[in-house]
């Protein structure tokens, strides 16, 4: 069976273990100065190296190599999620005192410790106050506020931290290299904002999606986790500022037909939280955007948040004109410092899908689309996004996005456009939709293999 690439690149060393150096620096001057403490407490959120730090701590003590594929009599796991009750506790207690077999030290590495219950952790304390020389505990949680304040004030507290987006993409990005996969800037940008700051989840995701492609893009990341695009976003939103409650029922079936789940509302939350009209409207839509519970009834939850936000909306700003500093900057910005980084792999394909390209120097069509903004809002949100070019007879729009083309291509809209399209250009020509192809290239070996691992999507045929 092939390994799993999280595990077959987990750190073997203390130098190899990124985004940590607070905590790996202290850690190797203890090991070079011989003073290492009787317990260690670590602490931080899932994916950030906890347990890996645990385990190369407990061989390097021991002067040992870390293998994942060897083990030792005198490194104990134990997972306290299963094993929780007093009795375990006890046990670890009664062989305490027994010296190691073959190592300095016989390390006990506690995952999840939070999980032990008042009587074992009472019990722990009674090994943690007088533990013998030749003993070392290193405890890990993921939940430090439940830990007893007499467990960790007899322990060195590491805390780790979330790791930052560009770091992991960073990283993603060489792996794929080592691994032959082609992984572009703004694909390993999006699979790290997915990972919630996780060596481990951003990895995982990394192998999910490379199990049926080895060329690997922004467009592929957002199928395959269905994550939906900044501009339809901000398109629903800017719906509820034109009290369009029709249209929200619409765009939401639009794009759960395409696949975006209600995880979409994360992404309500990421924009939201930027906007502020100084009285709390949108304070209040953030409030119960994030109060919704991600379950069965989150579809019917989201669109009444959305439809009360419509009804109750207020005569602010055009949303489509309020720039989120926090989003689309700064992935703008991580994007470019990682085509600065000079070790990136050559052999990556760096270019970038969704930077912003010039816009397109037709007047008249730039003509269409203001007019349009004044007779149908909404539809004018979809209409800019289009790339238009003519002919003799026909303007062709084409869209990057599928949520976009459709909406377009229905037939009350397109007449709409057509007649302004005639009053502008002073005659009547035909207005043709189509999908860009950029970035996608399918077979139907593909699309099955998709289809299988994702579940039944849209693909765009090349």
């Amino acid at each position: 069976m092939e390994q799993a690439l999280y595990r077959k690149y987990r750190s073997k060393t203390l130098n190899e273990v990124i985004g940590q150096e607070h905590i790996t620096t202290t850690l190797s001057n203890a090991l070079k100065n011989n003073s290492v403490s009787h317990a260690y407490l670590f602490t931080g959120p899932r994916g950030v190296g906890k347990t890996s730090v645990a385990r190369i701590l407990a061989y390097s003590v021991n002067g040992l190599e870390y293998n994942d594929a060897t083990g030792y009599l005198d490194i104990i796991e134990i997972d306290a999620a299963s094993n929780r009750r007093i009795d375990e506790i006890r046990e670890i207690r009664d062989k305490v005192n027994v010296a190691p077999s073959h190592s300095k030290y016989k390390v006990y590495i506690i995952d999840e410790v939070h999980m032990l219950t008042k009587e074992a952790f009472n019990a722990l304390l009674k090994t943690l106050e007088e533990p013998p020389e030749h003993v070392i505990f290193i405890l890990a949680t993921t939940e430090y506020s439940k830990l007893p304040d007499t467990i960790v004030s007899r322990t060195q507290h590491f805390a780790f931290k979330a790791i930052d987006e560009k770091t992991i993409a960073n990283h993603l990005i060489k792996i794929a290299g080592s691994e032959g996969i082609s992984l572009n800037n703004d694909a390993a940008l999006l699979i790290a904002k997915h990972g919630d700051g996780s060596f481990r989840d951003s990895i995982s995701l990394l192998d999910k999606l490379s199990s049926y492609s080895d060329v690997i893009s922004d467009d592929i990341v957002r199928s395959g986790l269905g994550i939906p695009p900044l501009r339809l976003i901000y398109d629903i939103l800017n719906t509820i500022t034109n009290q369009a409650a029709s249209e929200i029922i619409k765009m939401l079936e639009d794009a759960y037909a395409l696949g975006y789940e209600p995880s979409i509302v994360s992404q309500y939350e990421a924009r939201i939280r930027y906007l502020n009209d100084g009285d709390g409207y949108f304070l209040n839509l953030y409030k119960d955007l994030v109060s919704i519970v991600r379950d069965h009834d989150s579809k019917i939850m989201l669109e009444i948040v959305l439809l009360e936000a419509n009804a109750n909306y207020r005569n602010l700003p055009d949303i489509s004109k309020i720039e989120d500093p926090t989003s689309i900057q700064k992935e703008d910005s991580i994007i470019n410092e990682l085509n600065n980084e000079t070790d990136v792999p050559k052999n990556i394909d760096t270019t970038s899908d969704t930077q912003t390209k010039p816009k397109e120097k037709n007047s008249k069509w730039q003509a269409v689309v203001s007019e349009l903004k004044n007779k149908h809002n909404t539809l004018y949100s979809f209409a800019r996004m289009a790339k238009a070019s003519e002919s003799n007879d026909e303007i062709l729009l084409s869209f990057k996005f599928p949520f976009h083309y459709k909406r377009i291509c229905e037939t009350k809209n397109i007449e709409l456009i057509k007649s302004i399209v005639e009053e502008v250009y002073g005659q009547n020509l035909n207005v043709r939709c189509t999908l860009s192809q950029d970035n996608v290239k399918n077979d139907d070996t593909n699309l099955v293999t998709i289809n299988n691992i994702f579940g039944a999507s849209e693909v765009l045929e090349s």
